[in-house]
């Protein structure tokens, strides 16, 4: 039992890469499709000043987007690979400031 719980964790590690990338990442591409489209309807508005309001409007809704998924992102990647590379003595690490044996 204790062979399995120490053993190579790399699988698991990666299936949550693929699960994080699949979810993320198809919200991403979804949002992006999205936006673009957005962007080309309000390219083709004539009025100067009804296209500058709606694309300062898609420009706040996008960055709202960002805030949440960037974070969201970065902290799943980061929470799979930390342990993989510096072992599971990571926390202490961070509040030592050194490396561990």
């Amino acid at each position: 039992m204790l062979r399995l719980v120490c053993g190579n964790v790399k699988v698991n590690s990666l299936y949550g890469l693929t699960a994080v990338i699949l979810t993320k990442g198809l919200d991403s591409l979804a949002i992006l499709l999205s936006y673009t489209m957005i962007l080309r309807t309000i390219l083709s508005i004539v009025s100067q000043e009804t296209q500058s309001k709606a694309f300062s409007t898609c420009i706040s809704h996008l960055c709202a987007v960002l805030i949440f998924y960037i974070p969201i992102i970065s902290l799943s990647i980061i929470h799979r690979f930390s342990s993989a590379f510096n072992g599971p003595n990571m926390g202490l690490d961070v509040v030592q400031g050194s490396k561990l044996p």
